[in-house]
């Protein structure tokens, strides 16, 4: 399914294909698959250079162009920057700063890979203001209250809302209903089991938490009804 219902569970980044139909998954993809493989799939990809490939980033502009072509095709990412794993961070900027250009030119959000490196992107929020997922996020709360002044930036959370001592734990707690998403990335993680653990700490049903990121998504991918 391309877009999902107020019934599902939105998975907004992961690796792995769907575990149940209740679950609506945005899925990751590399520049491993040809555009007519991805255009054959019956659920919404992403599509970018993750940093840690920079150095593979020859002819990026055409090749995100034929993918973006595709409907299914509903972001860029994840992309960003990696202070900690791939390539010279310069090298890593310069390919970010063209796929934020292409990104922006197609009006696609961008799923954001920040590892030591949220400062980093700072300059990017002030010069694009497509949306910007930040994938992961794990930061604190001074940086959460950073993030948030800028309007485009939305927090996806994970496998770290299972650990109370976690930064991410805290942030959940703090970030403004309007601005999370939910993901399971790469981890053996059921998405409706991170649902349950965000209701709670959100103190709120499940129900509610599912019709809420039902509208930041809306909100995002600009498929607002009146």
């Amino acid at each position: 399914m391309i877009f999902p219902t107020k019934e599902h569970f939105i998975n907004i980044h992961t690796h792995k294909k769907a575990s149940s139909p209740k679950e609506w998954i945005l899925r990751n993809a590399f520049f491993v698959l040809p555009p007519q493989t991805l255009h054959d799939l019956d659920y919404a990809i992403s599509v970018g250079l993750h940093p840690w490939f920079a150095t593979e980033a020859q002819d990026i502009s055409q090749n995100l162009a034929a993918y973006l072509e595709l409907e299914n095709v509903l972001a860029i990412g994840e992309i960003g920057l990696d202070r900690v794993n791939g390539p010279n961070l310069e090298l890593q900027k310069q390919v970010f700063q063209k796929q934020l250009a292409i990104a922006e030119a197609h009006q696609k959000p961008v799923i954001i890979h920040a590892v030591k490196a949220y400062a980093d992107v700072i300059p990017y929020l002030k010069q694009f203001k497509m949306p910007f997922i930040l994938h992961g996020f794990n930061g604190n709360l001074q940086q959460l209250k950073q993030l948030i002044s800028y309007p485009q930036v939305y927090f996806s959370f994970g496998k770290d809302l299972l650990k109370p001592d976690c930064k991410a734990y805290q942030a959940f707690q703090e970030v403004p209903a309007n601005r999370f998403f939910l993901e399971t990335d790469i981890a053996h993680l059921q998405i409706d089991d991170l649902y349950q653990q965000a209701a709670k700490i959100r103190k709120i049903d499940i129900a509610q938490l599912k019709k809420q990121v039902f509208y930041n998504f809306e909100a995002v991918f600009k498929r607002l009804t009146p």
